[in-house]
């Protein structure tokens, strides 16, 4: 299909496709012409953009989610619980600056980036 050009000392080679011949067009398209131009016509209109949406899958990703999201939630609520308690260790429970309890930083993040994925794949219409 083409030949490549030579290289220049201004930079790497190039490639150039000489344009398809009716018959190759005709005996292999896909292989001429395929995604590329199968996502150009599907993106030209909205009536011909149809994506399937996974629905079942993308369900049981969501429920998984929000399995691990109430776990963490779970796992907070009772590391505060415990470091409220009166006679309990001196823990300051009104700061994150200066919370010295390091788990509850860490659940909160893994709580951030669980929400942000689940966010992103349960949106109410």
């Amino acid at each position: 299909m083409g030949s490549p050009q030579q290289p220049t000392a201004r930079g790497p080679q190039i490639h150039v496709e000489a344009p398809l011949t009716e018959k190759e067009l005709y005996t292999r398209p896909w292989q001429h012409i395929g995604y590329r131009i199968f996502s150009q016509w599907g993106a030209s209109d909205d009536d011909f953009f149809v994506m399937r949406r996974f629905g079942a899958l993308n369900t049981r990703v969501i429920l998984k989610l929000q399995d691990d999201i109430a776990k963490l939630e779970n796992e907070l609520s009772v590391l505060e619980k415990e470091n409220s308690r009166v006679g309990g260790p001196a823990v300051n429970n009104g700061s994150f600056r200066h919370d010295r309890i390091g788990r509850r930083g860490e659940i909160l993040n893994d709580c951030y980036v669980k929400l942000k994925e689940y966010s992103t794949l349960h949106r109410p219409d």
